[in-house]
């Protein structure tokens, strides 16, 4: 598997959802476009497609995950009909328990895919260099 030009090597140990090759699908596509607006070298990006069909992007800052950012531009997790971020979700978004807690204000049929494993602590270090890898790619 591939997050931009770097190799990932996956486990899914604990993250959510599907894996898929950056730029690979719609909203992947979609978190670059707003990296680019943005003029972003840095943060998580995440895109989600709304039941109504609309996609909308949002970015990680000191305050809070891009999934957090998404579900309250979505105006409520009921909204999404899929996510993507470039994490794979992070054990506190994934919840319930968790600080965040994100998941559980999805709804059960969304389909969540992302392009780096993020979940288990032991990869936190690739997943890093494979974000640089993305954000590379992205801006040459």
């Amino acid at each position: 598997m591939l997050a931009g030009q770097t190799p990932v090597l996956v486990h899914n140990c604990g993250d959510i959802g599907q894996q898929v090759e950056h730029g690979s699908t719609e909203l992947s596509r979609a978190t670059a476009f707003q990296r680019l607006l943005d003029n972003n070298r840095g943060n998580l990006y995440g895109a989600a497609r709304l039941r109504d069909g609309n996609i909308i992007a949002a970015h990680s800052d000191d305050a809070g995950h891009a999934e957090e950012y998404l579900v309250q531009k979505a105006r409520g997790g009921s909204n999404i009909a899929e996510m993507y971020t470039e994490y794979g979700m992070c054990p506190r978004c994934q919840g319930p328990g968790g600080k965040r807690a994100v998941l559980s204000s999805l709804p059960a049929d969304v389909q969540l895919t992302y392009s780096i494993p993020f979940a288990n602590p032991a990869s936190r270090t690739a997943a890093r260099t494979a974000l640089r890898g993305v954000i590379k790619s992205i801006f040459g």
